[in-house]
């Protein structure tokens, strides 16, 4: 809560002499869509990784960001969807 009048000064900097369509759609609607995109492939995907094979909730996890890396080193282009996440 510290951070929200930092946040809302940001976007209001960034969203100077844009229109209230353009504000909703870039503020509320991408990062809406965004996260909800990545947390239904990404969190299905460990779901049904840890009931197939059991392996990303074992001994060998130190903590939940070991666990996205494990998931992500089984995907196809692990290495970008890696630096994907390290970067967001």
């Amino acid at each position: 809560m510290s951070w929200t009048p930092f946040v809302g000064m940001f976007i209001a900097r960034i969203s100077r002499g844009r229109t209230i369509r353009e504000f909703v759609l870039g503020v509320l609607v991408a990062p809406t869509l965004v996260s909800t995109l990545w947390f239904t492939v990404f969190g299905e995907s460990a779901i049904l990784r840890q009931l197939l094979t059991g392996d990303m909730a074992s001994e060998r996890v130190v903590d939940t960001s070991t666990s996205l890396f494990i998931l992500l080193d089984g995907l196809p282009w692990s290495t970008l969807t890696s630096l994907a996440a390290v970067l967001s």
